[in-house]
């Protein structure tokens, strides 16, 4: 059945929507009138919470992860090109963002640790970890730029300890490969 998400205007423009373990709920859109990014979020079966999706985080299009206690991470478009990375837990923004140089996948584990993997315009993929209740880690780059090569489907995943796990495709003139890279 349909219902109305809690918190959020009734005219918005959804961007990214995931669920948690738990059966949560966490929705970023953007108003259509005011420009203004908001969030919902739901623990379980429970009421819908607002989220604050400061103005730092950019604007659509947004990827977002949660887990199922509350810890979230939301990727908006900067200016120049740029994405910001936002963690945060429950309804709040927590800790400084990641600012990237390109379109950004995010995920956060059962812990709270969070990951960033993105393209950068010369054709790295880039990674950068959060630990939980620490500042992002220095991005690491996983693949170095191939001539006449794309970068694309790239996707990341946070285990419960911390491990994680990045997925993308390398398109060439006469193929494709599809290339991981974990850490444990």
């Amino acid at each position: 059945t349909p219902e109305h998400v809690g918190g959020l205007p009734p005219l918005v423009a959804t961007s990214d929507v995931t669920t948690s373990p738990d059966g949560g709920i966490l929705t970023v859109a953007t108003g259509f009138s005011t420009a203004t990014t908001v969030g919902a979020r739901r623990i379980a079966n429970g009421p819908w919470i607002p989220v604050t999706i400061p103005p730092s985080a950019g604007s659509p299009p947004f990827r977002v992860d949660a887990n199922d206690v509350g810890d979230f991470v939301v990727a908006g478009q900067a200016s120049g090109g740029q994405v910001v990375v936002v963690p945060g837990n429950a309804s709040t923004p927590q800790g400084a963002p990641l600012t990237t140089s390109g379109s950004a996948m995010v995920a956060v584990g059962a812990a709270g640790d969070a990951a960033a993997a993105w393209a950068d315009a010369t054709g790295s993929l880039h990674v950068s970890l959060r630990p939980t209740g620490a500042s992002w880690e220095a991005p690491a780059v996983l693949s170095s730029p191939l001539a006449g090569a794309t970068i694309d489907g790239i996707d990341i995943a946070v285990g419960p300890a911390g491990q994680g796990v990045a997925v993308w495709t390398v398109r060439t003139a006469t193929g494709e490969a599809v290339l991981a890279s974990r850490r444990t």
